[in-house]
């Protein structure tokens, strides 16, 4: 199987939606200060599309713009039909030697005025949606963004997926996709990546 078919089946199960919404109270949010290891991460970059710096793991590749556009323009058309959350795809690192995924996107739906409703709501989606894995959701607050996260443990994969508002009121999607098999060595550089993820103050 190709690392393009590899790239699309991941990123396909990860990236979700469901037909059912439920409204939560927001949940206190700690401030949390993660390890930031410059030798497990590569150099930042600015995501002007999503309106954030990022350093992906050590030795994790950008896609080429060619497969960025052919997977973004399928799983753009994933709509919920009740609430017509949509994903747009704008950014995809991997890591060659695990198969492992960093994915950074938009999630855009018009019913939401409140942007800590359309967190929880499109959280409890995902847990719905994964009810079958294990699951964990937490809310932490790491320099000025308040991250809620879900750790959804499956048999091949360990995936972080965080759900933040950045400066233009968008909700980005960051989702690390790491092999279960080498999930020691990899938790290490994601945690390394999430601790580079910075905001770019508008002017």
């Amino acid at each position: 199987m190709t690392l393009s078919k590899n790239i699309s089946i991941l990123l396909v199960i990860s990236i979700l939606f469901v037909s059912s919404c439920n409204n939560q109270e927001v949940e206190p949010k700690d401030s949390i200060k993660f390890n930031l290891d410059s030798a497990l991460i590569n150099e930042s970059d600015t995501l002007s599309v999503v309106n954030i710096f990022i350093a992906s793991p050590k030795n994790w590749l950008s896609t080429d713009e060619q497969l960025m556009e052919k997977i973004s323009s399928k799983l753009g058309q994933v709509i919920d039909s009740n609430f017509a959350y949509k994903y747009k795809l704008m950014k995809i690192y991997f890591d060659s030697t695990s198969a492992s995924l960093l994915t950074i996107g938009i999630i855009s739906q018009d019913k939401y005025k409140n942007t800590d409703s359309l967190i929880n709501d499109y959280a409890s989606l995902i847990e719905t949606k994964f009810s079958g894995s294990n699951i964990k959701k937490g809310f932490y607050r790491k320099d000025n963004i308040d991250i809620t996260q879900l750790l959804i443990q499956e048999k091949e994969t360990i995936t972080f997926k965080l759900l933040f508002i950045n400066n233009r009121k968008n909700l980005v999607q960051v989702d690390y996709i790491l092999d279960s098999k080498n999930y020691l060595d990899l938790v290490k550089k994601a945690e390394s990546s999430i601790a580079s993820i910075k905001l770019i103050t508008n002017k």
